[in-house]
């Protein structure tokens, strides 16, 4: 014993220089460097399974009834966040396969690391066919608030859970392939001697192993068939602006000059990084979808928020009218439509507090989706002068 611990320090020993060599600074950045957060952009105990979420299938499923669509659509962590569902036939196979071949220590981890898993996923309060039970502690309770864990949505661990069940299946087939071959076995004997049942070809081919694999394969297939998925839907995504490609081609920027675009993207419009993604430019930008710290190291989506100035951009691209690309109407977030109930007023911002907004940006350019009699474009040509680049429905300046 002493020797085997001694090889096992030893080992973690390597271990540990082999990761301070190579994730240590890294490591350090993410939890002492400049940008270090602390806690969740989430509300704690927010995104979690529905405890009625394992056995009702959404509908991305290909298996599901319009009433089962419709529950799991009230989920309060929306569908993409919908990732407990497992099914009664699987349930009910892992379970049994559990019980029965208990003894067989690969079974046995396979499914405490399931249900620790799928427990934790429940959150540290239980979430009931879309009921709060606040009074009911789980034991995620008791862990969400230490570091490192508060950054963590409890319902993901049901994806680390699917792997542990995916593998307690595969433990329990193996167990049970031999298992029944050997009932067929013994019984075959017995069986023989019974009057009209002395040709037992099919028990025979069952007891041969061959008939008992398929039996066993046949039953996991029937499991897992409820949880085969649909196709996910497919949207189609707005498309790159006409000359936004030759806009950035004519300013000949350095690949590594940081561009403002407006619209500004935030977490709620985010077109500009499609467009930055299907063609590779700018190469940095101004804004995002991210996580972030807010001024006080607290983790937040979009971090502090976009400044004043850069929503009063997406105000008047908003407001452009006849001068917003058509492609883009659709698009416009409803913060900043004007005709919408969730509408967000922005104060206007002075000439003075943008110029000095954009430079404190340290952009090489900016680059507006719009035209030049819009109520952006004439902004823009007074704030910053003649346009370098008109092309398409592209106004760009060099800054």
């Amino acid at each position: 014993m002493p020797g085997r611990i001694a090889a096992l320090a030893g080992g973690l020993g390597v271990a540990a220089c082999v990761l301070a060599v190579i994730a240590g600074y890294p490591l350090w950045v993410q939890f002492f460097g400049p940008l270090h957060e602390h806690g969740s952009p989430f509300t704690t105990d927010f995104y979690k399974t529905d405890l009625s979420g394992f056995v009702v299938p959404s509908s991305f499923m290909l298996l599901h009834t319009k009433a089962s669509a419709a529950e799991a659509l009230r989920y309060q962590g929306q569908l993409p966040e919908y990732l407990g569902y497992l099914g009664w036939p699987l349930i009910a196979v892992l379970a049994a396969g559990t019980i029965r071949f208990w003894r067989r220590l690969p079974v046995r981890a396979c499914a405490v690391a399931c249900v620790v898993l799928e427990v934790f996923s429940l959150g540290g309060t239980l979430l009931a066919f879309g009921h709060e039970h606040a009074w009911i502690k789980l034991p995620w309770y008791w862990l969400q608030s230490l570091p490192v864990l508060s950054a963590a949505l409890p319902d993901r661990f049901a994806i680390v859970a699917d792997g542990a069940a995916a593998a307690l299946l595969a433990c329990c087939a193996d167990a049970a392939v031999p298992a029944l071959a050997a009932v067929a076995t013994r019984r075959l004997p017995r069986l023989s001697r019974l009057p009209r049942l002395s040709g037992l070809s099919g028990l025979s081919r069952l007891a041969s192993g061959r008939r008992a694999a398929a039996v066993v394969m046949a039953g996991a297939v029937l499991a897992v068939l409820p949880i085969v998925p649909r196709p996910l839907p497919a949207v189609a995504a707005i498309p790159v602006p006409p000359g936004w490609s030759a806009a950035f081609a004519a300013l000949r920027l350095p690949a590594s000059a940081a561009v403002l675009t407006v619209p500004v993207p935030m977490s709620t419009f985010t077109e500009p990084l499609r467009w930055q993604a299907d063609t590779g430019q700018p190469g940095a930008l101004v804004g995002g979808y991210f996580m972030g710290p807010a001024g006080n190291g607290q983790a937040y989506t979009d971090g502090s928020g976009l400044s004043q100035a850069g929503r009063y951009l997406n105000l008047l691209w908003a407001d452009s009218g006849a001068g917003l690309p058509a492609s883009l109407t659709g698009g416009v977030p409803a913060s900043a439509d004007p005709a919408s109930s969730s509408y967000v007023g922005i104060d206007k911002v002075s000439d003075a507090k943008m110029r000095a907004q954009i430079a404190a940006w340290h952009v090489t350019a900016l680059v507006a989706v719009t035209v030049q009699n819009s109520v952006l474009g004439r902004y823009l040509t007074r704030l910053l002068g003649p346009p370098s680049i008109v092309t398409g429905d592209i106004m760009a300046w060099r800054t």
